[in-house]
């Protein structure tokens, strides 16, 4: 009985050592995209080796090879830790499928830096489509990329991950069926210790820049953010005009969080 019982636990946790394997991946296996690398995109999809080539790096986001695959990158400042809840998280996150979310890979922290690695979509972010003017006009087609979006935004709130929390058209990718997929969904531990963006901050529910609610954010509040979003594809404009407006988008965050203190203070 207590031999059979230790055969189990080994076998349990050789088992999650393989499944923390697939998503632990060495920044040597990863080759960053260049404007010269058809040797490596001979494998992928035309449309997505052509749109990656074209992909610049940024402040928070980069481009890889992975093998056979396209794969996009957010940076983060944050020292992630081996610990048991971030592990399994990670585990549980690699194994969601649904056509609306996209694809998590894994994570590399071993070059000084870390990244979330997820599958790169051909059109690039939402907001990239938006920008271009590459979004058709069709209203029956913005229809059908709102319905995607909620129904991968449905699935995270049904699945282990329950919230977002920092959901924008930013970490919404198109891929080249013009089908939006959600990512940056989980995260938990690194979410945590990264405070939102000024920019970010664009999408987020009143009640969570006023501190009244869980930081981390509701099912609630990533509704508002499905509404902003909503907005951003029907008027084919940024989140709140912003590119035409003359404040800066840390102006109009700190301006909601004075209104707030106000009607807190008059109330």
């Amino acid at each position: 009985m207590s031999t059979t019982f230790h055969r189990r636990l080994r076998a349990r946790a050789r088992e999650i050592e393989r499944l923390d394997s697939l998503w632990k991946i060495p920044f040597a296996t990863l080759r960053k995209v260049t404007h010269k690398q058809s040797s490596f995109t001979s494998n992928l999809s035309e449309a997505s080796s052509k749109n990656i080539e074209l992909k610049t790096e940024t402040e928070k986001m980069c481009f890889f090879y992975y093998g056979k695959e396209a794969l996009m990158g957010f940076k983060h400042q944050a020292i992630l830790k081996y610990e048991k809840f971030v592990n399994e998280e990670f585990r549980k996150m690699r194994q969601l499928e649904h056509d609306s979310v996209n694809r998590f890979f894994g994570v590399s922290m071993d070059s000084g830096l870390t990244y979330t690695l997820w599958r790169y979509c051909a059109r690039g972010t939402l907001q990239d489509v938006i920008i271009r003017g590459s979004l058709p006009m069709d209203s029956v087609f913005i229809q059908s990329m709102l319905i995607d979006l909620a129904s991968g935004l449905l699935f995270l709130h049904d699945s282990f991950i329950k919230v977002h929390g920092r959901l924008t058209s930013l970490v919404c990718v198109v891929d080249d069926r013009w089908q939006v997929k959600i990512s940056y969904y989980g995260l938990t531990y690194l979410k945590e210790l990264e405070m939102p963006s000024s920019e970010e901050l664009l999408w987020t529910a009143p009640e969570i820049i006023r501190g009244e609610v869980d930081q981390m954010g509701t099912q609630e509040g990533d509704v508002y953010s499905f509404a902003i979003i909503a907005s951003e594809l029907i008027t084919k404009k940024t989140a709140w005009d912003m590119d035409n407006r003359k404040e800066s988008a840390e102006e109009s965050v700190l301006r909601e969080r004075i209104v707030a203190t106000i009607a807190v203070f008059l109330s």
